[in-house]
């Protein structure tokens, strides 16, 4: 048997290699032009029958078949139709496009050419292809190896530059035989003629199969084995291609001087429309476009995962609703609220008040509600709340990440990701930390022509550490003071709320707060009236044990305390539902509504002095006081397990078996921190920061 590395060479044997020797001469003239691939493939066959039969198993594999049993399985029309059916419907899948255009782009442009050139020979031969299934199977079939080959070649095309530039010229030389096959046909003389020549031709042709079926075999190989010595190398695809023009240079020469000629300008100008073919230009332009959509998805969606890096929850969820009819005094505010929401120029509205008083409660409602423009269709609206003691909460570049992210995503047309990712922005992990370069993006986007208005809700802001919240400040500074913020068609808003901390400088001159000038301060007035509503609304929820009679006292001595907030008010009434025994009877009742506690930190004392059970109270805050983000309910679980436990637990199967009940734990949280914790989305974080700095407090 042949070494199947050894090339095909041509032999003596001028005829049918599967044919007794002593019978080829009588049948010599017989050959006709349309047989003589059919002739080349038995005599490959006859010469590496090992590379046919791997040649079989794999394009067999290809096509998604069983690989072929020796001898089962021959190389006729039924199976080359099969192939040639399959790779059509290849050509038509967007994603093998995709892929292969996308490696394309991953060699030096050299080779990108040559692979370009490649291709368009391929498509070319596909025209090729179907017409000559019926009369010339196995021609039909050294048609299609080009595009075998593409199809397994776009993982390795910076490894095979040597295996293409010679299925490259086995290409032409193709081309330029179908060209003289197609004048020899018309002739009349074509089939008695060129006796020499045909016989040249089959052995050419023999080498051109051998190499296509090495090529798509030695491409379908596994990548290790491809690696490993004794498989091709460079100089050994060089060889075979050697042995393929020189035969093809002999075979020229035996064409007569007079067409020799005309032949080589018909083939070049064959070449020349191939390569100009606006039909194929079309098609390499299809398939770069489809690779182009996709690098731009891949660039938008990369953008995108770096702004969402950081877990956020969206906080809404966790703030209680408004009660109807409260805050009236804001919403009707015509010289500060609505001017500013009303305005067609940029600007910051800041809302100030003590701790407790309503303002996430204020906001939530504005944005829940769509109260913050009267032109929802064209403003994007994007809100951060700030947590202290949260590290994905509590810092300006977290807060620029979800405030981008929220603005990509919620942009029906789409066109401020495409512009975003266009502009070549950092995506790796760097970026969700670069506050420079987010807000350079979050300008771009304001300042875009498919851009309408932009309103930034930053709620608690004074719970951001106190760096970078000078940070972000100074550059709004430096946005509000520069020719942006005076341009009537860039109108970024930005919606504030915070403490009154000094370092905020509310209320004071230009000279000592820069940014007065274009900000409107609302700091919140008395809201007893608002209390009042809301302790209303909630009296009719609490415990159902506690008589009405007993409710309405209970209201009645709410409504007359000073000094209240809504915080306070919360903690009252989880005070009241935790105690409903002791509001049930009338001669009770006044002793114990004098006992209610009279502030925020009263009202947490007053709820942790009835936990019974101090040391799973004192654990429990202090794990989500350590914490620097959320904690979970199991890792809390297991960490209020390890710390009760009065001995070392021997195994982690030991600790499971001693956690508490998960569908109980919730609960058991809320009660025993004495609903200082609070339990959102299965995870643990203080009720208000409040409570922190309660628990700061000497």
């Amino acid at each position: 048997m042949t070494d199947p590395d050894t090339p095909v060479q041509p032999s003596g044997d001028r005829a049918d290699p599967h044919q007794d020797v002593a019978a080829v001469d009588s049948q010599l003239t017989n050959y006709k032009w349309e047989e003589l691939w059919t002739r080349a493939y038995d005599k490959l066959d006859q010469k590496a029958p090992d590379v046919t039969k791997e040649y079989i198993d794999n394009v067999s594999s290809m096509q998604g078949g069983r690989s072929a049993e020796p001898s089962a399985v021959l190389i006729d029309a039924k199976w080359i139709e099969s192939v040639v059916t399959r790779l059509e419907a290849q050509r038509t899948e967007k994603q093998w496009r995709v892929n292969f255009s996308a490696k394309l782009f991953e060699v030096d442009i050299r080779l990108r050419e040559q692979v370009e050139n490649f291709l368009k020979l391929a498509m070319w031969s596909d025209r090729l292809v179907r017409p000559a299934l019926n009369t010339q199977p196995h021609a039909a079939l050294a048609w299609s190896g080009a595009t075998i080959v593409i199809s397994l070649i776009q993982d390795f095309m910076s490894q095979s530059e040597n295996l293409l530039n010679g299925l490259d010229v086995i290409a032409k030389i193709q081309i330029y035989w179908r060209v003289c096959e197609q004048a020899f046909l018309k002739s009349d003389m074509g089939e008695n003629i060129y006796r020499e020549l045909k016989l040249q031709l089959i052995d050419i042709y023999a080498l051109i199969l051998e190499y296509q079926f090495r090529a798509i075999n030695h491409l379908s190989k596994r990548a290790v084995t491809r690696g490993k010595s004794g498989i091709f190398g460079c100089h050994e695809w060089e060889a075979r291609k050697q042995s393929i023009t020189a035969l093809d240079t002999e075979a020229k020469n035996l064409v007569p001087v007079t067409q020799r000629t005309e032949f080589m300008n018909n083939w070049r100008q064959q070449l020349d429309q191939i390569h100009k073919s606006n039909q194929i230009l079309q098609g390499i332009q299809a398939i770069l476009h489809d690779s182009f959509e996709l690098q731009k998805k891949e660039a938008e969606n990369d953008l995108l995962r770096a702004l969402s890096g950081q877990p956020y929850s969206t906080s809404l969820f966790d703030i209680d609703d408004r009660v109807p009819d409260t805050f009236e005094w804001f919403y009707k505010d015509e010289n500060r609220f609505k001017e500013w929401r009303d305005s067609r120029k940029s600007g910051i509205l800041w809302i100030s008040a003590g701790p407790g008083c309503g303002k996430s409660v204020l906001t939530k409602s504005l944005i829940k509600d769509g109260l913050l423009t009267t032109k929802r269709s064209t403003t994007n609206i994007a809100h951060f709340f700030f947590k202290e003691g949260d590290i994905n909460r509590n810092s300006t570049s977290s807060a620029m990440c979800r405030l981008i992210h929220q603005i990509l995503v919620q942009d029906p047309s789409k066109k401020l990701l495409q512009n975003a990712s266009e502009r070549g922005y950092t995506t790796d992990a760097s970026l969700a930390k670069d506050l420079g370069q987010l807000w350079g993006i979050l300008e771009d986007i304001v300042s875009s022509s498919d851009s309408g208005d932009t309103i930034l809700v930053l709620d608690a802001l004074d719970e951001c550490s106190r760096t970078d919240r000078v940070h972000l400040l100074k550059i709004l500074q430096e946005f509000f003071e520069g020719n942006k913020a005076e341009d009537s068609s860039i109108v970024l808003k930005v919606f504030i709320t915070s403490r009154p901390y000094d370092d905020f400088k509310l209320g004071k001159p230009r000279k000592i707060n820069p940014l007065a000038e274009y900000t409107t301060h609302i700091v919140f007035p008395n809201v007893s009236k608002d209390i009042n509503l809301v302790i209303d609304a909630r009296i009719r929820t609490i415990a159902s044990e506690i008589p009405p009679t007993q409710r309405e006292a209970i209201s009645k001595h709410l409504r007359g305390r000073q000094d209240r907030t809504f915080l306070w008010l919360s903690l009252t009434f989880k005070y009241i539902e935790m105690n409903p025994d002791l509001f049930k009877r009338v001669v009770d009742i006044e002793q114990q509504l004098y006992k209610l506690p009279d502030g925020i930190f009263d009202a947490y004392g007053a709820l942790l002095a009835r936990v019974q059970d101090h040391k799973r109270s004192r654990v429990l805050l202090e794990i989500v006081y350590r914490a620097d983000r959320p904690v979970s309910l199991l890792e809390a679980n297991y960490a209020l397990t390890i710390a009760l436990a009065s001995q070392k637990f021997e195994s982690h199967k030991s600790v499971e078996s001693a956690l508490f009940p998960m569908e109980l734990f919730a609960g058991l949280v809320r009660n025993c921190s004495g609903f200082m914790i609070d339990v959102f989305d299965g995870n643990l974080s203080f009720l208000h920061a409040t409570a922190r700095e309660f628990l700061e407090t000497p």
